[in-house]
């Protein structure tokens, strides 16, 4: 059976050279796909952006083909133009720089581009009605999978399920946070999420992928409250094969971990608050870029017991989380995030402001739950990070809730029998 995961921002988590961000969904994938492949029965394939990798290479068992972004029409025919061409205050409110040789062609060039960005609207409106990129179509096309993985609502997700649909294959949707399933996802929604994704568009991936699989027992009953969906429940699956139990919590010392992206999802800037109300507590923050200028803010406001970081190789991810005496989270939304998970690895327990998945921290002990009051989260903070008997308890309850819960081997397991059961499905349609 050939299953393709449509991942975009996997490519770092496959080749350590390659520069780009990346989160738990990327690796939760990985993961997925890496159980898979050791089987024989599997073809296991990833679809990224392309970051100038060849157009299809193998890496640890995998097929990777790369995945062309999205770009307007005049991004995709006259792409120089905007190297030379910006937009200035007052008239002709454009200015031009002169290139050698290259002037002439700027007569004709000029009208084309604005032609072009003239019908972009036009364009979008056939989008939303198709969910067709031809580019990324062929590329699926040309990867020729029996299943097709997608992670998260977004318009990606969309292309794919309409793909699949068009092209008799099947469509298998991983949720990754509580985030997709938003109420102003229905059809023919036109608000936009913190991300620009179009509400009709992640509700045509929920409605339209041939089977979903959530995280969470809240997951489920959401999706289907909301969507009238079913789900099957597989728990994002962690490696413990190559990490002992941790030493005991009071023989150690530590910083406080914050990871995520600098959005309104994520919120930094609440760390940086919980900071300042923890000034004894040393804090390392790694902080992926998003939202335009985010990260810089968050580097500007810092206090002195703050280290900023930006991006860690997958490689190095595991040193920061050991040396951690508590993970702090300030989502606004979660799934069952993988920070989560790799606390859990080494024994790091959790103060969160608002995520909670199924009880996590409030029903087994892994930590503390603050229901969103910043004083709360301090106090927390202050107890787990000091030591002792207390912390010593939650240290032991996170891993062995990950032991029980989370073991690769059977989430691995769980996720190969959704595939199979879809293939077979597949099968006998075809």
């Amino acid at each position: 059976m050939k299953v393709c995961f449509v991942c975009p921002y996997a490519y770092p988590l496959f080749n350590a050279k390659a520069e780009g961000r990346f989160g738990g969904s990327e690796v939760r994938a990985r993961m997925f796909a890496l159980g898979l492949a050791a089987l024989a029965d599997y073809e296991v394939s990833f679809a990224v952006f392309d970051q100038g990798q060849p157009t299809r290479e193998r890496i640890e068992g995998i097929a990777l083909f790369t995945l062309p972004r999205s770009r307007s029409l005049d991004e995709r025919w006259l792409p120089h133009l905007r190297e030379r061409v910006h937009r200035r205050e007052g008239f002709p409110w454009l200015s031009v720089e002169s290139v050698s040789g290259g002037s002439a062609a700027l007569l004709w060039e000029l009208p084309l581009a604005a032609a072009l960005r003239a019908i972009e609207p036009l364009r979008r409106r056939l989008y939303l009605q198709r969910l067709d990129y031809p580019p990324r179509r062929r590329a699926l096309a040309a990867i020729d999978a029996d299943v097709y993985c997608t992670l998260g609502t977004h318009h990606i997700t969309a292309e794919v399920v309409a793909f699949c649909r068009r092209r008799r294959r099947k469509s298998l949707l991983l949720l990754s946070s509580d985030y997709d399933l938003l109420t102003q996802y229905y059809s023919g929604s036109r608000e936009r999420n913190i991300y620009g994704e179009v509400g009709h568009v992640c509700h045509y991936g929920l409605a339209g992928s041939d089977r979903i699989i959530a995280q969470t027992d809240y997951q489920r009953a959401l999706l289907k409250s909301r969507f009238g969906r079913e789900s099957d429940l597989v728990a994002n699956p962690i490696d413990l094969s190559d990490t002992p139990p941790p030493a005991p919590r009071a023989a150690r010392e530590g910083h406080a971990l914050w990871v995520g992206k600098a959005d309104d999802y994520k919120r930094p800037e609440l760390c940086l608050e919980l900071a300042d109300r923890c000034p004894g507590i040393p804090f390392k923050m790694i902080v992926n870029r998003a939202a335009e200028g985010r990260f810089e803010r968050v580097v500007e406001a810092r206090g002195p017991n703050v280290e900023v970081i930006e991006q860690v190789p997958p490689h190095k991810m595991g040193g920061f989380f050991r040396g951690a005496a508590v993970l702090v989270n300030t989502s606004a939304y979660e799934g069952f995030p993988n920070t989560f998970l790799e606390a859990g690895k080494f024994g790091v327990p959790v103060v969160s402001l608002v995520a909670d998945p199924d009880g996590f921290l409030s029903k087994h002990g892994c930590g503390i739950a603050a229901g969103g009051s910043l004083d709360r989260m301090a106090e927390a903070l202050r107890l787990l990070w000091s030591g002792g008997p207390s912390a010593e308890r939650f240290s032991q309850n996170i891993r062995t809730y990950v032991e029980t819960h989370h073991d690769r081997a059977k989430c691995v397991a769980d996720f190969e029998a959704v595939v199979r059961q879809l293939g077979d499905a597949e099968s006998s349609t075809s």
